[in-house]
């Protein structure tokens, strides 16, 4: 049995496949100057899946935003390269991988679990 564990993460995390990003602290507010665009993210972790499994969609319902929200899939990239032979320490990861960059438009009632 698929058992998902749901969080916020700041928008500014790196969501990556086999690593758990920070969890915004319960309470904790989220602040901008007026007309700005707030960013959050919604992390979502299946606990007890196999690889074959088919995933089953379901629905997210968000309420209490100022204003219109825009739902978006963070995707993974494949890089081959992530960065040369040369670098400083401000890299997220020195190994090829796939990293989370490609943002998709989504609706909330099409949300498929990776």
């Amino acid at each position: 049995m698929i058992q998902y564990e749901f969080f916020l993460a700041s928008s500014l995390e790196k969501v990556f496949p086999n690593s758990r990003p920070a969890a915004m602290k319960n309470g904790s507010g989220i602040s901008c100057w007026r007309g700005q665009k707030v960013s959050v993210q919604l992390v979502y972790i299946a606990h007890g899946g196999r690889p074959d499994m088919t995933m089953q969609r379901f629905r997210a319902e968000f309420t209490g935003a100022p204003g219109d929200i825009r739902i978006r899939s963070v995707e993974l990239m494949p890089a081959g390269l992530a960065c040369y032979e040369q670098n400083d320490d401000h890299y997220i990861s020195r190994d090829p991988g796939l990293f989370p960059d490609l943002l998709q438009d989504l609706d909330a009632d099409d949300i498929l679990p990776l």
